[in-house]
């Protein structure tokens, strides 16, 4: 998804996965053969959009800056 250019290790992200099941931001099912599943709840999905937003802000500030 990113072409090799963000690269996650094992324990960032399932240190990250627990902390937004914490949070309430996802839900974690696992099934008979100890598969986990992650899904994104309704707040998760508003934070992720706020996220979203305050990127686009972000990038939009520094093209306007020509960085």
């Amino acid at each position: 998804m990113t072409n090799n250019q963000l690269q996650l290790g094992l324990g960032t992200l399932f240190t990250n996965l627990h902390a937004m099941t914490k949070d309430y931001l996802m839900t974690e099912r696992v099934d008979e053969n100890d598969v986990h599943t992650y899904e994104i709840t309704g707040s998760g999905e508003s934070v992720l959009a706020a996220e979203r937003k305050r990127l686009q802000l972000l990038n939009q500030i520094c093209e306007q800056a020509g960085l």
